[in-house]
């Protein structure tokens, strides 16, 4: 978790607790503390980055977390696979191949999935939140129930609760990537077995 003070630079936090009087003491991996009143737990991302177990013998300089792709023109000219075939896999794709790199994505996936819009179609003002309606984490019943009503989720079945845990919502991308993902080569309803790194490549 990172925390940020005013005219300060950004810290890591190693843990935090309550110290009684309305206040939380924080301590930072630099051996620094603070105290503070409020505490909002944002933690982001980055620690649930995940490379497949069959892709973790191959070398960093061919294997790389979305998360860590930041210059697309960097793959100018270059062959590259994309796994995945939510948001991220499916932005990636689009921006590579945009960069002019030879792409081609690979979804266990039938078939890529894109989410509508949040404000649903806008045809009529009343009629269509209801049938529609957006929430925090997505568009539709399912994700207001579980965006406005946690409480409830919990009260639910283990087995049932574990299965919507494991399988919604289920990856999709964003609309406005459905005509630019058009033009990538796809690979859909395969699921990896193997890679190594072949000599040329």
């Amino acid at each position: 978790m990172g925390f940020r003070r005013a005219g300060s630079v950004s810290k890591l936090v190693a843990r935090y607790r309550w110290e009684g009087e309305a206040a939380f003491e924080l301590q930072m991996k630099s051996g620094l503390s603070s105290r503070t009143r409020n505490v909002v737990v944002a933690t982001g991302l980055t620690y649930f980055r995940n490379i497949p177990g069959l892709l973790s013998h191959l070398p960093s300089d061919k294997v790389l977390h979305a998360a860590d792709v930041h210059d697309f023109q960097s793959f100018r000219g270059q062959r590259v696979a994309v796994l995945g075939g939510g948001a991220s896999a499916i932005d990636l794709a689009v921006l590579l191949n945009e960069g002019q790199g030879n792409v081609q994505l690979v979804s266990r996936q039938p078939a890529i999935c894109f989410s509508g819009r949040w404000g649903g179609s806008g045809k009529h003002p009343v009629l269509t939140p209801l049938a529609y309606p957006v929430s925090g984490i997505g568009p539709g019943w399912k994700h207001r129930v579980f965006a406005d009503l946690p409480w409830l989720f919990r009260y639910l079945p283990d087995p049932y609760r574990l299965g919507i845990a494991e399988t919604f919502p289920s990856p999709s991308g964003g609309e406005a990537m459905k005509d630019r993902v058009a033009s990538v080569p796809l690979l859909l309803g395969c699921a990896l077995r193997e890679a190594r790194v072949s000599k040329g490549l």
